[in-house]
C-alpha cells in the first residue's frame, strides 16, 4: 500500500513537466516532443499497474467474506473514473 502511494505521488511531478513541454514550450524543439512522448508513455504505463496493483491489494486485505464484493467496488471505481476521463 505505501509503495502505492508513493508512485500515485511520483506520478504527480509528471503533470509539470508534460505542461513545461505543451505551455508556454519551455522545452524547445525535438528535444521537448521526445520528453512530451516520454512522460505521456510513462504516465500511461504507471496507470496500468497502478490500477492492477490496487486490484490485487484489494482482493489480499479485504475480509474473507468481502473479498468478492471488494473487487466489484474496486472495478467500479476504475470504470467511473475512465467514464469521467481522469
Amino acid at each position: 500500500p505505501r509503495s502505492c502511494l508513493a508512485a500515485c505521488a511520483a506520478r504527480t511531478l509528471l503533470v509539470p513537466l508534460i505542461y513545461a513541454c505543451v505551455r508556454p514550450r519551455l522545452v524547445h524543439g525535438m528535444g521537448g516532443n521526445v520528453v512530451l512522448l516520454l512522460a505521456t508513455a510513462l504516465l500511461a504505463l504507471s496507470n496500468g499497474v497502478l490500477a492492477t496493483a490496487s486490484m490485487m491489494q484489494v482482493a489480499r486485505l479485504a475480509p474473507e467474506g468481502l473479498r468478492e464484493e471488494g473487487v466489484y467496488v474496486a472495478v467500479a471505481g476504475v470504470y467511473f473514473g475512465l467514464a469521467a476521463g481522469g
